[in-house]
């Protein structure tokens, strides 16, 4: 599903998904749009080279929209081939279009057991203020390295845990940072468990190690329970 952020701008992502992408998948286009005017124009946007849920078919688009979690417009869902049972790939494909993520699709578009924290609150399905999440900010670090934490979420990729990574002071990350009230030292990453879930709980780790040994170790031992701040 796929509304346009601006026409001019979804032209220019939509010839770099076409050039790709287009020969893999077949794109349904499904409107949210208030009228059948607004609905046209949109679908026009679009170049009328895809397959569209006509206007009037509310109910059947309430459905797609219920099914997909989708929340909020633009929304990207993709699904696997007909032969693989159209089992739900991911339904942030937008966030891959926006970032021409086109390399090795669709296998690229799969959802891992990691997130970026300056991207996303959603790990696994699930969301940061409903699970454990195990957070290492390494922006502060020359070489930003993270392989520790997608090694330990790769192995632990059935649990409950969460796993999120920030190599920016940004977006999601940068609230985590400032209702945790930390303040990442220099040259070192800082490793936090939050379990929102609990009053707004969180565990600060005494090292800055992120190997996956070291990320495991604080998973298990995390030390002594620490109250976020208010917004």
């Amino acid at each position: 599903m796929l509304q346009p952020v601006h026409p001019r701008a979804a032209r220019r992502r939509r010839r770099d998904v076409n050039s790709r992408i287009i020969t893999q998948a077949s794109i349904a286009f499904v409107s949210s749009d208030k009228d059948s005017k607004a609905w046209a124009s949109y679908y026009q946007s679009m170049g009328e080279h895809w397959l569209a849920l006509p206007y009037d078919a509310r109910d059947q688009k309430e459905k797609l929209s219920k099914a997909f979690g989708v929340n909020g417009i633009p929304s990207l869902v993709l699904l696997d081939s007909e032969a693989n049972g159209r089992n739900t790939i991911t339904t942030s494909g937008r966030s891959f279009v926006m970032e021409n993520c086109v390399e090795d699709f669709p296998r690229s578009w799969a959802p891992k057991p990691y997130a970026d924290l300056t991207k996303t609150a959603e790990c696994k399905g699930s969301s940061i203020n409903d699970e454990k999440a195990l957070c290492v900010f390494v922006h502060n670090m020359e070489d930003k390295n993270v392989e520790g934490l997608k090694a330990l979420a790769t192995k632990q990729e059935k649990s409950d845990t969460l796993f999120f990574y920030a190599t920016a002071d940004e977006g999601i990350a940068e609230q985590v940072v400032r209702l945790c009230d930390i303040k990442p030292p220099k040259g070192e990453a800082t490793l936090v468990l939050l379990d929102l879930d609990d009053d707004g709980a969180y565990y600060l780790a005494n090292t800055s190690d992120v190997s996956e040994g070291a990320l495991a170790k604080f998973l298990k031992e995390p030390g002594p329970r620490q109250q976020l701040k208010s917004p």
